[in-house]
């Protein structure tokens, strides 16, 4: 939420907004609102929207802040209160619903100050006692004079200036300990920094080909803002979520459309809900998991929870009682479930059976063209009714059966196609969806399961394993439908990733840069050119061949 500012000139008065959920106020050139008068301190005060208050903080200045006349230190802003900070005085008034915060000051009329007044404290009021300066600093004494602290200054400076000299400048003169991913020239400062000038973007992308955040952003936040040098390993990558804010709390985007939410402020304040892509109407389309009526999986597969999660429930060793870890199991990196396997999930209970006379043999989990060709195969071997053909008889490999040179009698022709309509019409429809006006063979319609549900995140099984499944994905034992969407909404991750529990900073879930908008894998460089920089330049300008990456 941004901040409008009415600042007050007599009989003028200038308004402008700052944005941002946070305001500092101060001399220094990082505040928002800046002043160059003396009786306020470099980082004098903040005003910090938090929760749906505007909480008043004083880290401590000399000269103090004033709220309705009373020094604070930190202080809830109500409307209407009267702010004194140095000579300035300001009067906040509170916000209606999502409308910004007015901040009005002015600069009070100073008193003039005769001449022959005696000093006093600003806080007390009370006189001060004169200060002898020369008798403070000692340079009437006798040993202590401004030639020899003329004397013991070059004396210093030549001191350091030989140490640098023989030890190394970097000892001295490097702010910090240097990452792992950078140290291999540390010694080369020139080739990030220019002098008095912080490191700019195009020193990171001499050797950095780094995607945009979003092709739809209005301001690119500059590297250095969330990547941080000189601060060893742990420090190249700032994660504070004020990055995140200072964009997403009143977030602009080049055409004006929102695809995700406009005014976060935290995951727990401002966040929207989650949204998955389903197949809607119109194609492919996102939609919230709290939109009941539009949230339909549409994956063509049928599967009933309720059934398979039911107590007793039969199977070829007698009653079972299934569990989720029987059929999902994460990834070999425990970031995603693995996807549910015939072969493995399925066969034990569904096998594929086609007829009685043949009870220990089954169809493959196969497309149809390969079921036919094993049909055939064998019921016409069990009834040996093979014609005579001019041709010399040989099985091709079953993925090719219309090529097969086998002479079938009507009878074994009769029972493959009764086995087929057994298999398509009774044991095939239990899981999948058919086109039986397909020809020559039924078509299985593709089952289209999402692998991620949540493609704008980065979600770990791994990190949630010691959790019950149904703890997080609710109503599943109640769930007889594929068409039901069992993910969590947002509400179940947040009531443990808040404030003073568990991590909720924005990225733990979400990268910065757009991953799908990588550089291809070949690069420019050699070792020689990365370790020298002399010719960095020079590889950057040369094409890279895209046609030949993997």
């Amino acid at each position: 939420m941004p901040y409008i500012i009415k600042k007050i000139s007599g009989t003028l008065i200038e308004t402008f907004e700052i944005p941002g959920p946070i305001l500092r106020i101060g001399r220094g050139t990082a505040n928002e609102l800046q002043f160059d008068d003396l009786l306020v301190a470099l980082d004098h005060a903040v005003i910090e929207h938090t929760e749906g208050s505007y909480i008043l903080t004083d880290p401590g200045s000399e000269t103090g802040t004033y709220v309705n006349e009373s020094r604070v230190r930190r202080h809830q802003l109500a409307d209407n209160d009267k702010i004194k900070i140095g000579p300035y005085s300001f009067r906040f008034y509170h916000p209606l619903t999502d409308q910004p915060p007015i901040l009005q000051y002015e600069k009070e009329p100073q008193k003039p100050v005769e001449a022959a007044s005696t000093p006093f404290s600003v806080e007390t009021r009370t006189p001060l006692k004169k200060i002898d300066y020369l008798s403070v600093y000692g340079l009437s004494k006798r040993f202590f004079t401004k030639t020899m602290l003329s004397f013991c200054l070059i004396s210093v400076i030549l001191a350091v200036a030989i140490s640098v000299w023989v030890r190394g400048e970097e000892i001295y003169i490097m702010p910090g300990e240097i990452s792992s991913q950078h140290r291999f020239f540390q010694k080369d400062c020139l080739r990030c920094h220019v002098v008095w000038q912080r490191v700019s973007d195009e020193a990171c992308l001499k050797c950095h080909d780094s995607p945009i955040h979003h092709e739809n952003q209005v301001v690119t936040s500059a590297c250095t803002t969330c990547h941080r040098e000189h601060e060893g390993d742990i420090g190249l990558v700032s994660s504070n979520d004020r990055y995140c804010i200072q964009c997403h709390a009143d977030l602009k985007t080049k055409d004006g459309t929102l695809h995700f939410g406009g005014k976060i402020l935290s995951f727990n304040n401002g966040h929207p809900e989650f949204k998955v892509t389903v197949q809607g109407e119109q194609g492919k389309e996102r939609v919230s998991l709290n939109d009941k009526e539009h949230l339909i999986d549409t994956a063509q597969i049928k599967l009933n929870h309720k059934l398979h999660l039911k107590s007793g429930l039969k199977s070829p060793k007698g009653p079972v009682q299934l569990a989720c870890k029987d059929c999902h199991a994460p990834n070999a990196d425990g970031m995603r479930m693995a996807p549910v396997a015939y072969q493995k999930h399925c066969k034990e209970c569904h096998e594929l059976g086609f007829d009685p006379l043949f009870p220990n043999r089954v169809v493959p989990h196969a497309p149809p063209e390969e079921v036919h060709a094993y049909l055939l195969m064998v019921i016409a071997e069990h009834r040996d009714e093979i014609l005579p053909n001019p041709e010399p008889m040989r099985r091709l490999p079953a993925s090719n059966p219309s090529s097969s040179r086998l002479a079938l009698t009507p009878r074994v022709s009769k029972e493959v196609f009764e086995a087929e309509t057994h298999l398509y019409s009774v044991v095939c429809t239990k899981c999948h969806v058919l086109d039986k006006n397909h020809t020559p063979f039924p078509k299985v319609e593709e089952t289209a399961i999402p692998a991620r549900w949540l493609p704008h995140s980065s979600f770990e099984h791994k990190a949630h394993r010691q959790m019950e499944c149904a703890s997080c994905h609710h109503d599943v034992s109640k769930s007889e439908k594929t068409a039901d969407v069992l993910l969590p909404e947002i509400q179940t991750c947040q009531d443990c990733h808040q404030q003073n529990r568990i991590r909720a900073d924005c990225v733990l879930c979400h990268f910065y840069h757009d991953k799908s908008k990588q550089q291809p894998w070949e690069g420019r460089f050699t070792i020689k050119r990365l370790l020298d920089g002399g010719d960095i330049e020079k590889a950057k300008a040369q094409p890279i061949d895209t046609e030949a990456q993997p």
